[in-house]
């Protein structure tokens, strides 16, 4: 028994060592996962903090750079660009004819406070993946943000029925006359109407939209009652070319007249 006992081998050092370089490389795999994610969640948090109320960098309207800048800032820089603002123009068109629109006449005006609300909106008005990924699209890429723009609509209608009146044309119905006993029909011919609602519909959009561009006028017609018929004027041709009788009242006198003679 004392022999068995002595034939045991010691105890190797050699797995003990090997245990503890599989501890060093997963503290050391560790720490390099750990420390720049920690780094990473301190920089969001101070991020976030800074920017807590102000908007986010990269953030721009009008051409002014509103990166943490706080409400009032923003509205001040705002206001002072609108005075130099010029909207995209835009103009109406009728066939070969133009007539562009003055902004003033149109109503125009910059929501100072709507434009300033989707700037303060932009990365924080949906869930946290969307919101981090859009402030660091804002602060990696910028984000141009289209002014928020109204129109007068009561403007916009009295500017088109003032521009276009001459286009409003009436229906013109079919006529006989008589030129040296010749029956003459002038035919009818269609009136038209301008679509004031539809093209200032139109306008708002295209403005509304910072589009600017074209607009046609739209134009409503207005058809003619009806024609005079071929065989009426061949009625009126028939009844001219047979001589005319004139009587006096008691029959005593009468003469005819032939169309010669007319």
């Amino acid at each position: 028994m004392q022999h068995a006992e002595g034939l045991t081998p010691p105890v190797s050092s050699t797995s003990s060592r090997a245990g503890h370089r599989t501890a060093s490389w997963v503290m050391l795999i560790l720490l390099w996962v750990l420390i720049p994610a920690l780094v990473l969640a301190f920089w969001l948090v101070r991020f976030e903090w800074t920017y807590r109320d102000k908007i986010y960098p990269g953030v721009q309207i009008m051409g002014v750079d509103l990166s943490g800048m706080t409400r009032e800032e923003a509205r001040l820089a705002l206001e002072q660009a609108v005075m130099a603002y010029l909207p995209p123009p835009v103009a109406l068109r009728y066939g070969d004819q133009f007539w562009p629109l003055d902004s003033k006449a149109l109503g125009v005006r910059v929501e100072v406070d709507e434009s300033l609300n989707r700037a303060f909106a932009l990365g924080r008005n949906g869930s946290m993946l969307e919101n981090l990924n859009a402030q660091w699209r804002a602060f990696w890429r910028g984000a141009v943000l289209e002014p928020t723009i109204k129109v007068n609509p009561g403007k916009v209608d009295q500017t088109v029925r003032e521009m276009t009146a001459s286009l409003n044309r009436s229906v013109t119905e079919s006529r006989v006359t008589l030129s040296e006993l010749q029956v003459v029909i002038t035919s009818s011919q269609p009136g038209q109407v301008v679509d004031v609602s539809s093209t200032t519909e139109a306008i708002i959009r295209r403005v509304e939209n910072e589009m600017g561009g074209i607009v046609d006028v739209q134009v409503k017609t207005i058809p003619a009652a009806g024609t005079i018929p071929l065989a009426s004027k061949r009625a009126i041709e028939d009844a001219l070319s047979q001589p005319i009788l004139l009587t006096d009242p008691r029959g005593e006198f009468q003469f005819s007249l032939d169309p010669a003679t007319l």
